[in-house]
């Protein structure tokens, strides 16, 4: 008995009735430092600045809200467990009501190796 069988009725996907494609290899949406860019770039920034903002993703057709998180103080979150060939919108909103919410279009999922 190998460990896939053992470990096939313990695993569970979150549930995904929004996705088009809900049974797709899964993966991630992230703001992390790109290391070929200037410093911030892929991060959350608030006037030029890496910063804490809430985070929403929703799914670019159905526009349901798949997930809601906050930017740590550097800039960077994580949302996992996407189904990879939906695409996704990312709207970084103030919630201090200083600065436009800043909406990045049609991203897929980043799904390692």
């Amino acid at each position: 008995m190998g460990l896939s069988v053992l470990f096939d009725g313990l695993i569970t996907r979150r549930g995904a009735p929004w996705a088009i494609y809900p049974d797709a290899p899964r993966g991630y949406l992230a703001g992390e430092q790109d290391p070929e860019e200037d410093a911030g770039v892929g991060l959350v920034t608030v006037n030029g600045s890496p910063g804490a903002r809430a985070v929403e993703v929703r799914h670019r057709v159905t526009r349901a809200v798949v997930a809601t998180t906050f930017s740590a103080p550097d800039g960077s979150w994580q949302v996992p467990d996407l189904p990879s060939l939906d695409e996704y919108d990312i709207i970084a909103r103030d919630h201090t009501g200083t600065y436009e919410d800043v909406i990045v279009g049609g991203q897929l999922p980043y799904v390692p190796a």
